[in-house]
């Protein structure tokens, strides 16, 4: 006859074991504060390193500015006069390269295009901005 079979009994036990010893003591003078799951923790910030602050809201990251010799790449300045005047007043066979109409809630990349010409709407379908990139 054979021995009941201890091995599997004896590795859980040792494995519980670890992962108690794997738990911190709670601080002197109290039982340690659980932060709830999903909930920010505070952290230390290293000295002579300022606090960063995140993006607040929906789009709030900017693309990056363009360098100064490309600012008007796309020839973007000369077409300000049509910003307030109805879509219809823009020619896009006037730009010099890609043009990209913005309508509200349209997704656009975040990538920069210096000779991309955007021309951003409103409801109304009004020119709000004419810009590079």
């Amino acid at each position: 006859m054979h021995a009941p079979r201890r091995a599997p009994a004896l590795i859980f036990a040792a494995a519980i074991a670890a992962l108690a010893a794997c738990v911190a003591a709670p601080p002197a003078g109290g039982a340690a504060e659980t932060p709830r799951p999903g909930a920010a923790v505070e952290a230390p910030i290293p000295e002579g390193r300022p606090a960063m602050k995140p993006p607040q809201g929906f789009g709030a990251m900017k693309p990056p500015a363009p360098p100064p010799d490309e600012a008007d790449a796309c020839g973007a300045a000369a077409l300000q006069p049509l910003v307030g005047q109805p879509l219809s007043a823009f020619d896009p066979r006037t730009a010099k390269g890609r043009v990209r109409i913005i309508r509200p809630g349209t997704m656009v990349t975040m990538d920069y295009s210096a000779t991309r010409l955007n021309v951003s709407l409103d409801g109304a379908e009004i020119i709000t901005r004419i810009h590079c990139g």
